[in-house]
């Protein structure tokens, strides 16, 4: 088996391009997990969740080192969140999102990938944003105009435990750091017409990429309807599809193995934005109230000594279905 080549991180954005009010310094990237010969191989790209509040360290490395030993270049994407829901993520998510497949394509040369053979792999809200680059992926021109040429439609997405629906199952969290505090207190068309764009259900089309999914029914943080109305939906579509829905479980699994189990994560550096958010708060540099402070300072001390998930056995088996999938519709 050949050795692991990380590289340093990919910055995805040039100088000027990119801006968010709450970025702190932070810049999107993906940082690439190489196979240290010639040989040019199909990719995974890992979007880790959180709740587009923060971008979580289990379910980054590990699971790329896991596809890496299946045989993939893989690669762990950052993108813009918003922990303090202050400022709506919006579209910059996606965006982010696109702008670094098309990235991956461009320098598919360097990277040694086939860009016809580019799966995403999305965890939580991760799943929301991977989604939504499989939905709305010619919808999302590039500012560059030679990246503009390039397709960002993956060729499969895997969603894991995912956020899909902003209706009556919605994780609302999710949907509040996306498009606002206040999106389901508004009654306003722009409002509902926002809700309805990122209802994912609803955006089902025949054209998308195929979609592997798995969520535990017991999932208490993001009901297991979401999934369920999707599978519905792609399943209307005619779009292929691997379903599989396993009776137990907490949210945030990630590959629910003994790495999980030993909370060993791995390189943290998908919570570059959430570190420097918390340095940007010790300095003065926000004024918050109090308790939110507390609440952020907590959350970046828990990232750095996290608290495993209760792993199951079940739910392990996922990365192989998996494997057998992207083999199938990327052969």
């Amino acid at each position: 088996m050949s050795k692991v080549c990380k590289l340093d991180p990919v910055k995805l954005w040039k100088d000027g391009e990119y801006s968010y009010p709450l970025a702190f310094g932070f810049e999107p990237d993906v940082v690439p997990y190489l196979h240290d010969d010639d040989k040019v191989r199909p990719a995974v790209l890992v979007v880790p969740g959180g709740g587009y509040a923060m971008a979580a360290s289990c379910e980054a490395e590990p699971v790329a080192k896991k596809f890496f030993d299946y045989g993939y270049q893989t690669f762990v994407f950052t993108y813009t969140t918003n922990f303090l829901s202050e400022v709506p993520v919006g579209d910059q998510a996606v965006r982010d999102l696109s702008r670094c497949v098309r990235v991956l394509k461009n320098r598919r040369k360097e990277f040694r990938l086939d860009p016809g053979k580019i799966a995403i792999i999305g965890f939580s809200a991760g799943s929301h944003l991977t989604g939504s680059l499989a939905v709305h992926f010619d919808q999302l021109p590039d500012t560059d105009p030679a990246l503009n040429e390039i397709s960002p439609c993956p060729a499969a997405v895997l969603l894991c435990y995912p956020v899909i629906t902003s209706g009556e199952y919605a994780h609302k969290g999710s949907f509040q750091s996306l498009l606002g505090k206040d999106i389901y207190e508004r009654e306003d068309l722009e409002a509902k017409t926002l809700l309805q764009y990122n209802s994912l259900e609803t955006q089902v089309r025949k054209d998308m990429p195929p979609v592997f999914m798995w969520q535990t029914v017991t999932d208490k943080d993001v009901p297991v309807e979401n999934s369920m109305l999707m599978a519905e939906a792609l399943q209307k579509a005619g779009v292929p599809f691997s379903y599989h829905l396993f009776p137990r479980g907490q949210h945030g699994l990630s590959l629910s193995d003994e790495t999980i189990g030993r909370a060993d994560y791995g390189d943290p550096h998908c919570l570059g934005q959430l570190f420097a958010t918390e340095e940007a708060v010790k300095a003065g540099r926000l004024n918050l109230q109090e308790e939110e402070k507390q609440y952020l300072l907590d959350a970046a001390e828990f990232w750095r000594n996290p608290t495993p998930p209760v792993i199951e056995k079940e739910p392990a088996v996922w990365p192989d279905l998996a494997r057998d999938f992207l083999a199938e519709v990327m052969a």
